[in-house]
């Protein structure tokens, strides 16, 4: 920002974001995995009287919890556009920069809001 202008400010400011960066892609690639099954639905149920209703809330709990897993993929891969473009890794105008951060906070927020209700 020019307000107190450091030597290493620049540095530091690709370091960072390079690190965001591989922050986002670990968490893209877990997202991928839970999308694929590693993750598992919990099968420790042992009461069987009502093992329909479970049945059904546990397609009910893990279809949710696909549709925020996908939801997050897509805002991660839209978040890596942020820090691609400060390290240069990713040459992007800076308007489909600002493109993808409304879309990814967008997605951020529905998934926000969903915990909290």
């Amino acid at each position: 920002m020019g307000v107190w202008p450091m030597e290493g400010a620049r540095s530091w400011m690709v370091t960072g974001n390079s690190l965001w960066f591989f922050a986002l892609i670990c968490s893209i690639i877990w997202a991928v995995l839970l999308l694929f099954g590693v993750g598992g639905v919990d099968k420790n149920r042992r009461d069987e009287k009502n093992a329909k209703k479970r049945a059904m809330n546990v397609k009910d709990d893990r279809e949710n919890r696909f549709r925020g897993v996908k939801r997050r993929l897509v805002s991660d891969g839209f978040d890596l556009f942020v820090p691609g473009s400060v390290t240069g890794w990713i040459s992007t105008p800076p308007a489909f920069v600002g493109f993808a951060t409304i879309i990814s906070t967008v997605l951020s927020s529905k998934d926000i809001w969903d915990r909290v209700q």
